[in-house]
């Protein structure tokens, strides 16, 4: 046995290992990248069911504050009040909508980003296997394409 074709042998089998596993810590970057941006998607979330509550909130303030003002005015039954009630609902569920349908855009762009992420980690463990495999493959070709020369004295 020619002690550097068992060298190459082995040095291939630890290439094919490190190979692999440089795939699987990619693959975990991946997933970790992936949990992260769920994590951004669900703080979205929040952050846009605390913006529209905060919204209802100033609205139900000043239409109460109106309230108080008017009826201690004898005005509760004007129509100019009564016109401004709803333009101020108008707005109001013009700002929600706003504000849903901006939420929904960036829960689409996470779930997107987060999907990639994923996806590419799947790639990245498949490519870390296929190279270690290859490289297990020219390892073992060259051993024996060394060997048989040996033998031949080739």
């Amino acid at each position: 046995m020619p002690p550097f074709a068992i060298l190459g042998l082995i040095a291939g089998a630890f290439s094919a290992v490190g190979a692999v596993q440089a795939g699987q810590e990619r693959k975990r970057q991946a997933n970790q990248a992936a949990y992260d941006t769920q994590i951004e998607r669900e703080q979205a979330s929040i952050q846009a069911l605390q913006e529209h509550n905060n919204r209802l909130r100033d609205y139900n303030e000043i239409e109460s504050i109106s309230l108080s003002w008017l009826s201690y005015a004898g005005r509760i039954e004007d129509q100019s009040f009564k016109a401004a009630t709803k333009r101020s609902k108008k707005a109001l569920l013009r700002d929600t909508s706003n504000i849903s349908s901006a939420s929904l855009i960036r829960d689409y762009r996470f779930k997107a980003k987060e999907s990639e992420y994923k996806r590419s980690g799947r790639y990245a463990e498949l490519a870390g296997y296929t190279t270690g495999f290859s490289t297990l493959l020219n390892s073992a070709y060259a051993y024996t394409k060394t060997r048989w020369e040996l033998v031949n004295g080739n």
